[in-house]
């Protein structure tokens, strides 16, 4: 968080996977405030999306850890987005087998 002037302003969010090349059970790790209007989209290599997640389930929007089964997805590159109205990161997810 940052003060402009009387106003407090969030910064935006990062978050990391792992383990990393995984077998199909992921944690992502968010450090900041995750927005309620957050989604979770996978994409495949050819960028079609495979998963989609609305509103990640965590009580917790400071700091939260988020559990992803992706076992029933092949072995592969993906792409793990992480969106809001306000603020897109992605990062690379390898499954292996």
């Amino acid at each position: 968080k940052e003060e402009w002037g009387n106003e407090e302003v969030k910064t935006p969010y990062r978050f990391s996977v792992f383990p990393n090349p995984g077998y199909g059970e992921f944690t992502v790790q968010v450090s900041g405030t995750l927005s309620s209007d957050a989604e979770l989209i996978i994409y495949d290599a050819h960028g079609r999306v495979v998963k989609k997640r609305f509103k990640p389930e965590t009580t917790n929007l400071e700091n939260p850890q988020i559990r992803l089964n992706l076992e029933d997805l092949k072995p592969g590159n993906y792409i793990l987005k992480l969106r809001s109205n306000q603020y897109a990161d992605s990062q690379k997810l390898v499954i292996v087998r």
